[in-house]
C-alpha cells in the first residue's frame, strides 16, 4: 500500500508566483531530517485548490510503501511538518493532504535513499536542481544525482564547461564540481562506462573529469581509480565492485 501525503505552501505568503518554490523547499530542509524518512518518493508541483487567494498553491509531497516501511516516514512527516511554523505554511487545518490522488499532476523530483540523502530525479533536468544542492548544504541534506541520472549530470558538466552552448556561471560549475566530488571518482566514472560512449569518448571525457574535477583530491590516491582507469580504457569493471545496486522498489517511477 502506498502512502501519499502532501504539505500545503501559500505562494503569496513566500513572494508571489516568481518565487515559491525555492522558498517552499527551505522550509521543508529546515524541518526535516531525511534520515527518518528512507525509501520515499518525494514530489512538487502547483495544485488546482480553492484554499487562498490564488485558484492554485505549491505542494510538496512524498510517496510511501508501507509493506515495507510500516508508514513511519509518512508518519515522521506529517508529524513535522504539522508542527513547523514558518511563514508560508497554510494554515494547520488545511496544510496536510493525504489521499491516493495527491501526486497525480506532480512532478517526481527525486527519493530519499537508504542513507538519508536527496537523490535528484532525472526529471529536474540535466543537472537536477542546483538551488536544492546549495540550500540542502545549509540545512544538512546531502543532495546527489540519482544513479539513472548521474551520467547525463557528469556530461552536462563536461558540455557546459567545455564550449558546448551557455556556459555554466562560476558558481554553478563549482556546485556541480562538488556535487562530482561528493558521489566519487568511481560512481561517476561507472556511470560513464555504464552509459554507452564509445570508448574514445569515455576516455576522453573520464580523463577531462579526472583532470578538472578529482586532480587534487585524495580519491587519486586510492586504489578505486582502478576502476577509472578500466572504465576509460571502454572495459567494463570487475564484477562485484559495481557501485550501484540492482534497483530497489523506491527507484521505480510512477
Amino acid at each position: 500500500m502506498n502512502i501519499e501525503i502532501g504539505v500545503l505552501f501559500d505562494i503569496d505568503g513566500l513572494g508571489g508566483p516568481s518565487s515559491y518554490g525555492t522558498p517552499s523547499w527551505r522550509i521543508l530542509m529546515k524541518n526535516l531530517d531525511l534520515r527518518q524518512m528512507p525509501g520515499v518518493l518525494v514530489y512538487q508541483g502547483d495544485l488546482d485548490i480553492q484554499a487562498s487567494q490564488r485558484p492554485y498553491c505549491f505542494c510538496i509531497a512524498i510517496s510511501e510503501f508501507t509493506e515495507l516501511t510500516g508508514g513511519s516516514s509518512s508518519r515522521y512527516f506529517t508529524e513535522k511538518m504539522s508542527a513547523a511554523t514558518d511563514a508560508g505554511l497554510f494554515p494547520l487545518g488545511k496544510r496536510i493532504i493525504e489521499g491516493s490522488g495527491v501526486t497525480r499532476g506532480l512532478v517526481g523530483s527525486g527519493r530519499v535513499d537508504i542513507d538519508g540523502r536527496f537523490r535528484m530525479s532525472s526529471q529536474l533536468g540535466d543537472f537536477g536542481d542546483l538551488r536544492l544542492v546549495a540550500n540542502g548544504r545549509e540545512f544538512g541534506w546531502r543532495v546527489l544525482p540519482d544513479e539513472d541520472s548521474l551520467a547525463t549530470f557528469a556530461l552536462a558538466y563536461l558540455a557546459k564547461t567545455g564550449g558546448e552552448g551557455l556556459p555554466l556561471g562560476a558558481e554553478s560549475q563549482q556546485l556541480c564540481e562538488s556535487v562530482l566530488r561528493d558521489v566519487g571518482e568511481r560512481p561517476t566514472v561507472t556511470a560513464l562506462g555504464a552509459a554507452g560512449l564509445p570508448a574514445d569518448r569515455l576516455k576522453t571525457a573520464c580523463d577531462r573529469l579526472i583532470r578538472q574535477v578529482w586532480a587534487d583530491s585524495p580519491q587519486q590516491a586510492m586504489p578505486e581509480t582502478k576502476t577509472a582507469a578500466k572504465a576509460k580504457s571502454g572495459a567494463m569493471p570487475e564484477e562485484g565492485i559495481q557501485f550501484f545496486p540492482d534497483k530497489k522498489w523506491w527507484q521505480f517511477w510512477k
